[in-house]
C-alpha cells in the first residue's frame, strides 16, 4: 500500500480489489470520497444497510450491477450514479468481463473509510480467508462496527448490542489496536 498526497491506495492481493481515498473524512461528519476498481466478475458485499448515512456509487468506467431495496438489480454505466439512502439494503458487484471503476461517496464517511481500510489491511496482513473477508471474529466486529454495516432481517438494536459487547473484548485483547494501524 502506499499513502501518495492526500490520496490513499490499497489493494486487496485476496479479490485484487483496488481502493484509493480521494478525499479523507476528518471527522464523523465529513465527506469522504473513496475510488474502488472491481475485476471482471466480482462479487461486492452481500446485501447489507447503513443506518447513520447515505451512500452514492458514481461508475466511471466499466458497469457495475447494483441491487437497491426490492427494485430488480440495475446496470450502471460510466458516467451513470445512484445514491442509496440510510437504512436501505443494497448489494452490488461487477458481472461484467472487464474491471469497473466506481466512487462511492458518504456524508460522515470516517467510520466507513476506518472500516474499508481495516478489511483491506487485514486481507494485506494475511489475515482474510478466500472471499477475501477477516477470519477473526473480532476483526469482522470491529470493522463492521466502525462501516455501519447492518444485516438485513436480524434486529438493529441486537446487532448494536452484540458489537458492542464483541468490541469491548476486542479492546481487551488488542485486535482494535492492531486494526488501528490502518485507520
Amino acid at each position: 500500500y502506499g499513502i501518495c498526497g492526500v490520496t490513499m491506495q490499497l489493494i486487496n492481493p485476496i479479490t485484487h480489489e483496488r481502493m484509493t481515498i480521494e478525499h479523507h473524512a476528518a471527522d464523523d461528519r465529513a465527506e469522504s470520497r473513496v475510488r474502488f476498481t472491481l475485476p471482471a466478475h466480482q462479487a461486492g458485499p452481500p446485501p447489507h444497510y447503513h443506518d447513520r448515512f447515505d451512500e452514492t456509487f458514481h461508475v466511471l468506467e466499466g458497469e457495475l450491477e447494483i441491487s437497491v431495496g426490492d427494485a430488480a438489480p440495475r446496470r450502471l454505466l460510466a458516467g451513470d450514479h445512484v445514491t442509496v439512502p440510510a437504512r436501505t439494503v443494497h448489494a452490488f458487484r461487477n458481472a461484467s468481463a472487464a474491471p469497473v471503476t466506481f466512487r462511492t461517496e458518504i456524508s460522515g464517511g470516517r467510520g466507513f473509510e476506518r472500516f474499508i481500510r481495516g478489511w483491506y489491511g487485514v486481507a494485506i496482513d494475511g489475515r482474510s480467508g478466500k472471499q477475501g473477508a477477516p477470519r477473526g471474529l473480532l476483526d469482522m466486529v470491529v470493522l463492521i462496527d466502525e462501516g455501519d454495516v447492518n444485516v438485513p432481517g436480524v434486529p438493529l438494536f441486537l446487532q448494536r448490542g452484540l458489537r458492542r459487547a464483541l468490541r469491548w473484548i476486542a479492546r481487551l485483547t488488542g485486535v482494535e489496536a492492531r486494526l488501528a494501524r490502518w485507520w
